[in-house]
């Protein structure tokens, strides 16, 4: 992973910008609806936290001034790790 798609990850993990935390905190609720209705799926879970994933990549670029431009594997890779860390949030086995 780059550096770039770290940044963006960490930023996206531990934000102060009201945008990116009310959007993670939406994906979990909407998430936790899916699996209270029994349609979550766990493949597709990594495909909304890739949206998450744009937005704190364009607050980012915003916030600082830069204009970091996250190809879409680097992208799903980032994804896919959020959504690892936000299982537990989740209850996911």
């Amino acid at each position: 992973m780059s550096p770039e798609a770290m940044e963006i990850k960490t930023y996206c993990l531990a934000s102060v910008n009201k945008n990116v935390a009310n959007h993670a905190a939406a994906c979990v609720l909407n998430l936790q609806k899916k699996i209270k209705r029994k349609v979550y799926d766990n493949a597709k879970a990594p495909i909304l936290w890739e949206y998450h994933v744009k937005l704190g990549q364009r607050e980012y670029n915003k916030e600082f001034g830069c204009n970091i431009k996250l190809p879409k594997s680097e992208r799903i890779h980032v994804s896919k790790e959020l959504h690892e860390h936000f299982q537990t949030k989740l209850q996911i086995n």
